[in-house]
């Protein structure tokens, strides 16, 4: 299973629209057992009543989803300059190593006009710090306000870049499963 990680649960995110294109581009090109998890999804209430305890079935659920996944494709929008801090909470609870060690996963910015090329770095260093194999190619979607309408990209370059990320990204996965690491 490959999981879509939208990153922050605010109503409305245009990080989740991105996030069922990007989906379906997988989808178009082949791929098998793709799913989003919107952080919406997540029971953020069991990890602040109970931080580090424990988790709760329903978190567990969430986290397994993660640990157990072959890839990760992270949709991260900006706030304020960084990372949004429900992604970075999410991420402090995940299973270690499972969730981390020598899984691919890649990113896509949502911003504006930078887009979001401040949060891509720290999550690139986050899960370089755990050993994660960060696929190279990530893409930046500078004003993505203008760049999505009535929920189809229209920048034709931006539209490439997802689908040169997308087929290569399962190339990537490809690989790195014909041989297993230490």
């Amino acid at each position: 299973m490959k999981y879509i990680i939208t990153s922050t649960n605010r109503k409305g995110a245009l990080s989740l629209k991105i996030a069922g294109l990007v989906k379906k581009k997988y989808e178009d090109l082949g791929a098998r057992h793709i799913e989003i998890l919107d952080l919406k999804q997540v029971p953020f209430k069991d990890i602040v009543d109970n931080p580090f305890s424990k988790p709760t079935f329903a978190l567990k659920k969430q986290l397994n989803k993660i640990a157990e996944s072959e890839a990760l494709i992270l949709v991260c929008p900006e706030y304020n300059g960084g990372i949004p801090g429900l992604i970075k909470h999410f991420i402090d609870h995940w299973i270690y190593p499972e969730s981390f060690v020598y899984k691919p996963v890649c990113f896509i910015g949502v911003g504006g006009k930078f887009g979001a090329l401040n949060p891509i770095l720290h999550l690139e260093s986050i899960f370089t710090y755990r050993h994660s194999f960060v696929f190279p190619l990530r893409v930046l979607i500078q004003n993505v306000s203008e760049v999505l309408k009535q929920d189809e990209i229209i920048d034709l370059e931006i539209k490439k870049l997802l689908e040169k990320q997308a087929r290569n990204f399962l190339k990537f996965i490809k690989a790195l499963q014909t041989e297993k690491f230490d």
